[in-house]
């Protein structure tokens, strides 16, 4: 329990639990203590509990406990979001895995230039124009949000080419004003030119992830167009990736224990009061950053680019 109270950073959960005498050095299957992921977290334990914690371990005559054992991570963050360059040898696919997708930790990898992951030299693919020749006839679904029955919105969904929604809707607005925004799940089958455009400019993402993603699969393939001011509200899901080919993106994540589904736009959060965006990290999105949003971790996007162009893919363990 303490240790799944530090992941998800409960730390009233965390204090509750040392005062009843959890221990903090008590170690998992794996060796792996509290104290060792509230050290990659940076998260600071209650000192004074921990301390009457393991005291009163000791003074039970406790068995001796196996070596605290390091995470072998050399990966460390001052704040809940860490940035990697693409090709770091510290990121591995072991420590990905341990020092983020087990604790449920974001992080943004830069992939800048030639040989990097992924290949994005032929940035020129996901311009308007090419989109339009390449997949310009592939149907699709816009609307001001994206998924909005996830929402508990009532809004229609408009069925449309791609060619359509480039060349018309992408500069039209939904009935409460905000941008039309094409945010579709990749079908081979219905939208077979663009899950191919994504396989010959990406890899075939649907059966095998780049590093450092390999020990994990997808589970769905989203592709997603639109304008500044375009986005999509506060939500959460599976683990997940987002490349980001064109334009800009600035998102706001929050930990699970804030996380919510919201119909709130994002372009309204410059209008909330101060204490809506409490707690939240906030990050401005390069062309070629990856940005890795943890299983129930609350995120909304905010396009700050025209034509602002990603792919994103939801993943479990392989």
């Amino acid at each position: 329990a303490l240790h799944w109270a530090t992941v998800q950073q409960e730390m009233n959960i965390i204090s509750m639990l040392l005062k009843a005498g959890a221990d903090p050095d008590e170690s998992d299957t794996a060796g792996i203590t509290t104290r060792n992921i509230a050290d990659v977290l940076a998260l600071e334990l209650p000192t004074e509990d921990a301390g009457k914690a393991s005291a009163a371990s000791v003074s039970a005559g406790s068995p001796p406990k196996r070596p605290r054992r390091s995470m072998c991570c050399s990966i460390r963050a001052s704040s809940a979001l860490h940035v990697v360059e693409a090709g770091d040898p510290a990121m591995s696919e072991s420590s990905f895995f341990r020092c983020f997708a087990a604790l449920r930790r974001p992080l943004v990898l830069k992939c800048r230039g030639e040989g990097c992951w992924p290949h994005l030299s032929a940035k020129s693919r996901w311009s308007r124009d090419k989109l339009i020749a390449c997949v310009g006839e592939s149907q699709v679904e816009v609307g001001t949000i994206p998924y909005s029955d996830d929402f508990g919105s009532k809004e229609d969904m408009l069925p449309l080419t791609l060619q359509r929604f480039l060349q018309v809707e992408v500069d039209l607005f939904g009935s409460h004003g905000d941008p039309l925004y094409l945010f579709t799940i990749v079908d081979h089958v219905l939208q077979p030119h663009l899950a191919r455009l994504i396989r010959e400019e990406l890899g075939d993402l649907n059966l095998c992830l780049p590093a450092p993603f390999t020990e994990f699969s997808a589970s769905n393939l989203q592709f997603a167009v639109g304008n500044a001011g375009s986005g999509s509200p506060v939500h959460f899901h599976d683990d997940a990736f987002n490349v980001l080919l064109s334009g800009r993106k600035r998102w706001w994540l929050w930990p699970p224990s804030k996380a919510a589904m919201s119909r709130v736009h994002p372009s309204r959060f410059t209008t909330c009061d101060d204490g809506a965006l409490d707690g939240a990290i906030e990050i401005v999105q390069e062309p070629g950053d990856v940005v890795y949003v943890p299983s129930g971790w609350g995120h909304a996007v905010l396009n700050v680019g025209s034509h602002t162009v990603c792919v994103a893919v939801e993943f479990v363990l392989a």
